[in-house]
């Protein structure tokens, strides 16, 4: 169960946490180091000068080298260098490592489908069918079931620079020959781009990324991190978009 923070706790952690190390103080308000690093970060309370420039500061100090006595030298020797130690493993380990072959109890069969977002949690994502084919990862083994039907069909598609497949009714999980579409990349991006909703959508996706834009901006000034201003392209909306 998690314990609230007291105002009694809020009050020393303002206190102590800019002057003493982090573990001292959680031992003193009785938890853990991730929890009070994460409560002073809520807080915006940070480490004074004078802390990090003393030796407690440590491993927050930046440019002292405070590791550097306890690095490998050049030319020195591994003490397990040559050995080899099969089957190694203190305690439990041995039983409860992946044994070579082992198949894991949650991988899916050959021929099973599942869906993959690309990335984007706003896309509608695209639906794979599990062929056992090696690929580059995240899919690897994993085939797109409108690029596979397309294919069966028509033959190897073109490169994607040059032309893309369309779900004619915006469905990506029709993909019925009927419903694909192969389609110039010009084109493609023509249908994909923002100006074709509906007013005002686009003017609250402009203004959207807009506002984003600028909290990102005000972010990276107060962390002290230099901002890069980005060209803010067109938005595109993903019924229609393809692998």
């Amino acid at each position: 169960m998690v314990r609230a923070w007291t105002p009694a706790d809020y009050w020393m952690l303002q206190m102590f946490y800019p002057h003493i190390s982090t573990p001292v103080l959680a031992r003193r308000l009785n938890r853990t180091v991730p929890a009070t690093y994460g409560q002073a970060k809520k807080q915006g309370l940070s480490k004074s000068a004078i802390y990090l420039a003393s030796p407690d500061a440590c491993r927050l100090r930046r440019g002292d080298k405070v590791g550097m006595a306890f690095r490998f030298k050049k030319g020195i020797v591994p003490a397990n260098k040559g050995k080899r130690m099969p089957g190694w493993g203190p305690g439990r380990m041995r039983e409860t490592q992946f044994k070579k072959g082992q198949v894991p109890r949650n991988a899916m069969p050959l021929w099973s489908f599942r869906w993959y977002q690309g990335g984007s949690d706003a896309a509608p994502g695209y639906l794979l069918l599990k062929t056992g084919k090696p690929c580059p990862k995240p899919i690897d083994g994993w085939e797109f079931v409108h690029k596979l039907i397309w294919e069966q069909a028509n033959g190897p598609l073109p490169d994607w620079r040059i032309a893309r497949l369309w779900w004619k009714d915006g469905d990506h999980a029709n993909c019925a020959l009927s419903n694909l579409e192969l389609v110039s990349a010009q084109e493609h991006m023509a249908r994909t781009t923002v100006h074709t909703l509906p007013a005002p959508l686009p003017q609250l996706i402009q203004l959207a990324g807009a506002l984003k834009r600028k909290i990102n901006r005000k972010e990276k000034q107060r962390n002290g991190e230099e901002y890069v201003e980005r060209s803010a392209g067109p938005s595109v909306c993903h019924a229609g978009s393809a692998v």
